[in-house]
């Protein structure tokens, strides 16, 4: 039997068996279905706020839809809706996991309502709370049919640049400071970032920057760098001069990104 439709047959029963003067309570459970991820997607005039729902289940079909949307109140609210999924008669075959980005926009610093309503009928009511340092939600319950990817998720600070050099040469480790010698030359200061979860990686307890994506690379050395207010397009000629200094020898490449929503 539906979930759902086993839910309301329940919540039907008790209301007949109890007497009017009570309040009847209801326990139920949700099967967790989604995860929202709370993401900061940066660009050259500032932050997006962007929520990325994905299902939980993986599908051997590669057009599988998952129907979400989202609204916003008069006040400010924001109600996300997750609807289904839907999968077509004939499938492309092919292994995946459904998901979707819903992109708010940008906000102010702020508290506001959240609502993420699955298939009409569970609600959870919550509060994003965005301050000068992070984003964080808050719910009023424990979720049901979601969880979250992470309830906090720390800014990118203005001006800061970071990202990794990778290499499948043995003994290459000495790459990395060459890179931050070409930095350095501009101007730029070797920085730390503060610890915790931010939209595309984590610094972790030990000041390591554990990146989303694995490297396909055999050595991955991780850099943070403030660099200030000078023009982000100048990281692009660094990139290539250096990878033009070494490509010939070694087997390397460089991830860049920046505060501004650049990817070298």
């Amino acid at each position: 039997m539906n979930k759902f439709l086993l839910f309301f047959l329940i919540v039907f029963t008790i209301s007949a068996c109890t007497d009017k003067n009570e309040t009847p309570v209801v326990v139920f459970d949700v099967e967790d279905e989604f995860s929202i991820r709370l993401k900061e997607n940066l660009n050259i005039n500032g932050r997006d706020i962007a929520f990325e729902i994905s299902s939980l289940a993986g599908y051997n079909c590669e057009d599988v839809v998952l129907d979400t949307e989202f609204s916003r109140t008069n006040d400010g609210g924001i109600n996300i809706y997750i609807h289904d999924l839907i999968i077509p008669n004939n499938c492309t075959e092919g292994n995946t996991i459904p998901k979707q980005e819903l992109t708010i926009g940008e906000l102010d610093n702020g508290t506001y309502n959240i609502n993420i309503t699955l298939r009409n009928v569970v609600i959870n009511l919550g509060e994003l709370i965005i301050s000068e340092e992070s984003y964080v939600l808050s719910f009023e319950n424990e979720l049901k049919g979601i969880v979250l990817d992470a309830r906090e998720v720390l800014k990118i600070p203005e001006g800061f640049i970071w990202g990794r050099v990778e290499v499948n040469n043995d003994n290459a480790n000495f790459l990395l400071d060459a890179f931050k010698n070409k930095l350095n030359n501009t101007g730029a200061i070797e920085s730390f970032l503060a610890i915790g979860q931010y939209s595309s990686f984590e610094m972790s307890n030990t000041g390591e920057l554990l990146f989303e994506n694995s490297s396909e690379f055999n050595y991955s050395f991780p850099f943070v760098y403030n660099y200030g207010t000078q023009n982000t397009e100048g990281l692009n000629g660094i990139v290539q001069s250096f990878l033009s200094d070494y490509n010939n020898t070694y087997d390397l490449d460089i991830d860049l990104f920046t505060y501004d929503g650049k990817e070298f």
